[in-house]
């Protein structure tokens, strides 16, 4: 009867895993989020204040996983920084405004299809958005263009927001979208 259980939850946990194509959803763990140049998390940064972005994406397996550049890991759009406009004589309603991302899109990649993540290992991209490289970290030591010279946000209400898709061998692809309301005071 043991052994029962153990192969119906064990036939579950492959069911559950897997979708319609047969192929198992990616058994990875993506993580967004604004740190001070302390690296603690906030949300809350006082004008003039750097503000590091950080995306990870960790392999919860116990193998090597390969990730393909045929993915839309949208580096160029990463982080793009919108901000929350209040009613004014231009726009009456309010909006948003895009303010731009901390790296430019210029990129440079050797001519290698794809990444291996270890097993148990993590990809990391931390970005400065004043552009200091002393708070940038690029996994696999991706050249990172900051823009010529980054003003420091002003005082508002703020939101980073970006899509990703990332193509791992043998498993459907991972699809993010993250978004991080931030204040700047």
């Amino acid at each position: 009867m043991k052994r029962l259980i153990n192969l119906m939850t064990l036939i579950l946990m492959i069911l559950v895993s897997c979708t319609e194509d047969g192929m198992p959803n990616p058994p990875v763990e993506v993580e967004v989020q604004l740190t001070n140049t302390d690296g603690e998390p906030t949300w809350v940064f006082q004008e003039g204040e750097d503000i590091l972005f950080e995306y990870s994406i960790k392999n919860l397996t116990d193998e090597t996983l390969t990730w393909y550049f045929d993915s839309l890991f949208n580096f160029q759009g990463m982080f793009t920084v919108y901000k929350e406009v209040a009613p004014n004589p231009e726009m009456p309603n309010g909006g948003v405004v895009k303010i731009g991302a901390p790296q430019t899109g210029k990129l440079i990649r050797d001519a290698r299809l794809g990444r291996v993540l270890p097993e148990n290992g993590e990809m990391k991209v931390i970005l400065s958005w004043f552009g200091d490289s002393e708070n940038t970290y690029m996994f696999d030591k991706w050249s990172i263009f900051y823009h010529d010279e980054r003003n420091a946000l002003p005082p508002g209400k703020y939101f980073t927001e970006f899509e990703q898709k990332i193509n791992l061998a043998n498993f459907n692809p991972f699809y993010g979208k993250f978004r991080i309301d931030f204040e700047v005071g």
